[in-house]
């Protein structure tokens, strides 16, 4: 297990370059005496279980954010050092440890036929916009199986099952002023830095109303992450008026909202000089009920776990639009995810694996 972490981890791949993460998991299932495909960076394989009627999707996303500052390590992103129980690199938990554990129940179920289908799938691009297990969903033959369900990876600590999270919806505010020289301001009608100082403000206020007029009993209130980023002219011409400055915002929504966001702060800011627009398409929510079977079962198999909802989004939604009860549990430490020095426990991956080994017959001998 521990070679294959580090080899994992020591295999870079940042979002749009996970051909060669792709191309090791590939190899390593066709060792296994599996026929795994390979179609739009996506890898997935297939076990084909006693019982065919039914199946069990695990899904892991192979991709990483970007490392940041190296200098804020304390070893290099990609050096697998092992220390404490814990190993570190970027994605050791987000989620490399999980696909640790997926490879390795590869490994279990060829020796060991499982009681259903179970498919594994491995997808690219899931920190960007999701689109890997989107389109992974398009190949998978999903709708022949009259009892289905999945479970994504990502990092839980193997302490919690989350059967939710907010959709969201990324947007850009972009405002145009006049631009001229640093030292006559008394010349520039619209600056465009102070006129998106405003509106950053006023969405403040924006955000409050919905916190008040919006509320779901599982996924709570939506948000609004105000200035994730903002743009506007040159440090290196300090003299220098910029004409154009951008923002973005990170918003969380809810069912009764999603599809206003844009209509609503359009609105909100109607006053000023500003285009509202998309960063990227927007993704849904994603939900799965409680008394769905396969969260019963896991809670049963292990004692104590809380059932919580994620704070940010994950491939879940595309399940849910796929209408398949889907589960987020995985070994990685989600307090992990997006950090320097970033590490996962390596126990917890070996217990993943028991956990999943023991999940497929118990969900699979549950009643259609």
């Amino acid at each position: 297990m521990i070679n294959l972490i580090q080899k994992l981890i020591q295999i870079k791949s940042v979002s749009g370059s996970e051909s060669e993460i792709q191309k090791f998991i590939f190899n390593y299932l066709v060792k296994l005496g599996l026929k795994p495909a390979w179609k739009q960076g996506n890898v997935w394989v297939k076990i084909k279980g006693k019982d065919g009627a039914k199946a069990l999707i695990f899904n892991a996303h192979v991709d990483t954010v970007h490392p940041g500052e190296i200098k804020n390590w304390s070893n290099l992103p990609w050096s697998g050092t092992i220390k404490n129980n814990k190993i570190y690199g970027l994605g050791a938990s987000d989620e490399k440890g999980g696909v640790a554990a997926l490879l390795l129940l590869a490994g279990k179920l060829v020796k060991n036929q499982p009681e259903v289908d179970t498919w594994l799938m491995f997808v690219v691009n899931e920190e960007v916009d999701g689109s890997g297990t989107k389109k992974s969903l398009k190949f998978l033959p999903y709708k022949s199986y009259q009892k289905l369900a999945a479970v994504l990876v990502e990092p839980t600590g193997l302490e919690s099952v989350e059967i939710g999270h907010k959709g969201n919806v990324f947007v850009k505010l972009t405002v145009r002023g006049d631009s001229g020289h640093g030292s006559e301001p008394e010349k520039i009608k619209v600056n465009a830095v102070l006129v998106m100082s405003q509106i950053l403000l006023k969405l403040e206020r924006l955000a409050a109303i919905w916190r008040q007029k919006y509320s779901d009993p599982v996924l709570g209130k939506p948000t609004i992450g105000i200035g994730t980023s903002i743009k506007a002219g040159n440090p290196q011409t300090p003299n220098k008026f910029s004409d154009e400055c951008s923002a973005t915002l990170d918003v969380r929504t809810i069912p009764e909202m999603h599809d206003q966001v844009l209509a609503d702060i359009n609105n909100w800011l109607k006053v000023f000089p500003v285009k509202v627009s998309f960063c990227y398409p927007p993704a849904p929510l994603g939900l799965t009920e409680k008394k769905e079977d396969i969260v019963k079962v896991l809670l049963a198999l292990k004692s104590g776990l809380k059932v919580t909802t994620s704070s940010g989004s994950t491939d879940q939604c595309w399940f849910t639009q796929a209408k398949i009860p889907a589960i987020i549990f995985g070994p990685g430490e989600e307090n992990q995810a997006h950090r320097s020095n970033e590490w996962c426990y390596l126990n917890k991956i070996d217990e993943a694996v028991k956990i999943y080994t023991a999940l497929i017959p118990k969900w699979g001998k549950m009643n259609i």
